[in-house]
């Protein structure tokens, strides 16, 4: 069994406790959560432009990729659990 299925319910998402222990600060929990969006955030990272003469551009942008990580990060810790 892999490290992260254990963490991972049937549909391949992370599960339920690791959410609350993520909320909760726990940093493993949420280390799996960026790993489980680490695609997605880069893609929002990818920034495409025209240029002059057409051609269409793109580029990885690292800072803004790091700069979602830390904002995952902090609305992950903030996010409230009603019961």
């Amino acid at each position: 069994m892999k490290k992260n299925e254990k963490n991972r319910n049937t549909y391949g998402t992370p599960n339920g406790r690791i959410v609350v222990q993520a909320i909760s600060g726990d940093i493993d929990s949420i280390l799996v959560l960026l790993d489980f969006y680490r695609k997605y955030i880069s893609s929002l990272a990818r920034i495409k432009y025209t240029q002059g003469d057409g051609k269409e551009v793109s580029f990885y942008d690292s800072d803004l990729r790091d700069e979602l990580y830390t904002k995952f990060m902090d609305a992950t810790v903030m996010f409230n659990i009603r019961k």
